[in-house]
């Protein structure tokens, strides 16, 4: 297993919260009548990318931004739909190039970061990722690992925090993620005033032929479930 296996959570940091500039654009609507004004608004997402595992979770993160932007989203006051776009950093899972990462997505005035690492788990009999699975497979033509699912889920509640604070202020995007709870394709999410996780999810694995098997997963104060 790499050392770098894991869970991808979402990384809020304070420094790197900045309003998104994004540049405008227009675009017909769906039926080719006149144009509407765009906002781009750019999500970072790194992450040691010459890792399968890596590499997946990025693809779960792409496939929330594609399903958000069918979406059109708007902001209330706003007359501009979000087009929702994916800054793709390498960090190596080395401090100085997470840390030449950081920079870059403050110069790119992203509206959060999705990234880190630690523990999997196995969920294949949760019908919300068989449902997943499919619409994956449907967008990159392979499997998910878990890694797919945890960036997928960062993702779509970084997304989700834009649309509940109805605005592209950073500090009210970070209070809409504190504040919130979200339905994630294991189960509920949510974090606590200083933006830590309040449900955990654990798994115990068995070294076994021909590698480690999951035995059971665990939930913050309960048992795992879908």
């Amino acid at each position: 297993m790499s050392r770098w296996a894991g869970r991808c959570r979402l990384s809020i940091v304070n420094s790197l919260l900045l309003v998104a500039a994004g540049g405008m654009a227009w675009q017909a609507d769906a039926g080719g009548n006149a144009a509407v004004p765009v906002r781009k608004v750019a999500i970072g997402f790194a992450g040691p990318l010459t890792e399968r595992t890596a590499q997946s979770a990025r693809e779960g993160a792409e496939l929330a931004v594609a399903e958000a932007n069918q979406r059109q989203l708007k902001l209330t006051h706003g007359a501009e739909r979000l087009q929702f776009e994916m800054l793709t950093q390498d960090d190596k899972g080395d401090p100085n190039s997470a840390g030449f990462a950081a920079q870059y997505f403050i110069r790119s005035e992203v509206v959060g970061v999705i990234g880190h690492w630690s523990t999997g788990a196995a969920l294949e009999q949760c019908p919300h990722w068989q449902a997943f699975q499919k619409r994956y497979a449907g967008m990159f033509g392979k499997p998910p690992i878990s890694f797919s699912r945890y960036a997928y889920n960062a993702t779509t509640i970084l997304i989700d925090a834009v649309r509940q604070a109805d605005s592209l202020d950073t500090a009210k995007i970070t209070a809409a993620l504190h504040r919130g709870k979200y339905r994630g394709l294991s189960g509920e999410i949510a974090f606590d005033k200083d933006g830590n996780a309040l449900h955990f999810f654990y798994t115990l694995y068995q070294y076994g032929t021909p590698a480690w098997q999951a035995i059971k997963g665990f939930a913050w104060h309960r048992e795992a479930g879908c």
